[in-house]
């Protein structure tokens, strides 16, 4: 089963060693397990709520922009649905991403200026989403079967006891569409919860950082962040996504997830 960033990144938190003990530790559980407890944390069959991105430059100024999103799980596969309601040079912009079974998810980006649906192909997924330091790849859900893991440690996060898992491209071709040479997650032991995901660019050094904060219960089984800060460290970019009166386990409809339904409402 596959896991959305959003929502969606997850972490894992079990014991803190002193470096010497630690060299020598063998783990109770590897890279991969930990990746899978993650990836079977529950998520809703259906959710919506307001989601604000704010664009924030090196400088300190602002750009605020308002979006609706829905998601929806059929077969444990995942379908979202994101619209720009403003500003207006925005508003209209929608964007939609189909998981598949196998494989890239689809993705269709809809323009008003262009009146048209343009498919996001994957060799262009590496880019940025929306001027944001979200990638299109970033806004997809996650196939662990598309990397290697491995347990670097374990430490302490903001007071939480986290495995810090390195993540690397299981091809080639995987490197290429995601433009990473490999990720380091902070996973809380407790509700295997990511924290905080580093990104490498393909030369191996340090591109984004991202931070998930202010994870809330809700129906009593699934924790979603409220906040997503990714913070690109070459330019000094900022984008935070902050979702508010979120609701789950609402009916959907499915014609909010096809590319025509996309120009609705323009």
């Amino acid at each position: 089963m596959r896991k959305s960033l959003k929502i969606l990144i997850a972490g894992v938190v079990v014991g803190v060693f002193s470096l010497s003990f630690f060299a020598g530790a063998s783990f109770s559980l590897t890279g991969r397990e930990i990746m899978e407890k993650m990836d079977a944390n529950p998520e809703p069959e259906g959710s919506e709520g307001k989601l604000v991105m704010r664009l924030i430059s090196k400088t300190g100024s602002v750009r605020e922009r308002t979006l609706q999103s829905y998601s929806k799980i059929k077969n444990d596969l995942e379908k979202r649905y994101v619209k720009f309601i403003k500003p207006a040079d925005v508003a209209g912009t929608s964007f939609l991403t189909l998981e598949q079974p196998e494989g890239s998810d689809l993705q269709y980006l809809y323009l008003p200026v262009l009146h048209k649906v343009m498919r996001i192909e994957a060799g262009k997924k590496k880019g940025s989403f929306m001027g944001s330091d979200f990638s299109y790849k970033d806004m997809e859900s996650i196939n662990i079967d598309e990397w290697k893991y491995k347990l670097l440690k374990e430490e302490k996060y903001e007071g939480m006891l986290c495995y810090v898992v390195e993540s690397t491209p299981a091809t080639e071709k995987v490197k290429k569409e995601t433009g990473y040479s490999k990720k380091i997650s902070w996973i809380d032991s407790k509700n295997f919860l990511v924290h905080k995901v580093e990104f490498y660019d393909e030369l191996g050094n340090l591109l984004k950082i991202l931070t998930l904060k202010e994870y809330k219960l809700f129906s009593g089984k699934y924790w979603i962040a409220q906040k997503m800060v990714m913070k690109n460290v070459q330019t000094g970019h900022t984008t935070e996504l902050i979702f508010e009166g979120m609701k789950v386990n609402v009916k959907i409809p499915s014609l909010y997830f096809t590319p025509r339904y996309l120009m609705r409402g323009e």
